[in-house]
């Protein structure tokens, strides 16, 4: 099993595949606000559309109203 600082690392070459290379920032850690990942992608008419990824290591169900938070967060500091 995976640490969670371990599985954001592995996750951003796999979200590259999909997204390009350098799309994908790692956040992680004291000074994320509210995101692990970020993801900055542009659309056919070159509009740039943010995406925050706050990764998690649950079993089960989630019921943390902290992660909504946290969300909210990313959504205030990195305009997602």
């Amino acid at each position: 099993a995976y640490r969670g600082a371990e599985l954001e690392h592995l996750l951003v070459p796999l979200l590259e595949t999909k997204f390009g290379r350098g799309t994908v920032k790692h956040l992680a850690g004291p000074t994320e606000r509210g995101a692990d990942l970020l993801i900055a992608t542009k659309s056919a008419d070159g509009s740039e559309h943010r995406t925050a990824i706050q990764v998690k290591m649950y079993d089960g169900e989630l019921n943390d109203a902290h992660v909504l938070q946290q969300l909210r967060e990313a959504h205030k500091h990195h305009q997602v």
